[in-house]
């Protein structure tokens, strides 16, 4: 995992931010913060917007509808402090 410094981009108790798959890790002064996202959540919403699992007859340089619904991702996230 590659950590990114804090260069006013989040919040500024956050020093350090690293992505992965699912999810991220922020590096605080006093702890750390890790969020995940659901996995199949993320996969959906990568079909959606790349076209993957469209109907039949469409191609993926086609709109979307604007009758789908927005997509959800569930998360959930962990907080550390340290004493």
């Amino acid at each position: 995992m590659e950590f990114v410094e804090n260069k006013g981009q989040w919040h500024s108790n956050v020093d350090f931010k690293g992505d992965f798959k699912t999810g991220a890790f922020f590096l605080e002064n006093k702890g750390f913060t890790v969020v995940m996202h659901n996995p199949e959540d993320i996969q959906r919403l990568s079909a959606s917007v790349h076209g993957h699992g469209a109907q039949s007859g469409s191609t993926v340089t086609d709109k979307p509808s604007t009758d789908q619904a927005a997509p959800v991702i569930h998360s959930f996230a962990y907080k550390v402090k340290f004493l």
